[in-house]
């Protein structure tokens, strides 16, 4: 996405839905992300690669 990067498009669809959750996924290590302060705001997230276990129960979680 051009000019934008996952963060910013979440918090877009949010105004139009506000109960929306999503799980954000990188490959990038989660240190780096959070100096870059992409999660202050509690979002969910998982470091790739990702178990498909991992991910259902993730999934579970947030429903």
């Amino acid at each position: 996405m051009p000019n934008k990067n996952g963060v910013d498009a979440y918090l877009e669809m949010l105004k139009e839905n506000p109960g929306l959750k999503a799980i954000f996924m990188s490959g990038y290590p989660a240190e780096i992300l959070m100096e870059k302060r992409l999660f202050e705001n509690g979002l969910n997230f998982m470091n790739k690669p990702v178990s498909y276990s991992a991910l259902i129960e993730k999934i579970r979680e947030l429903l």
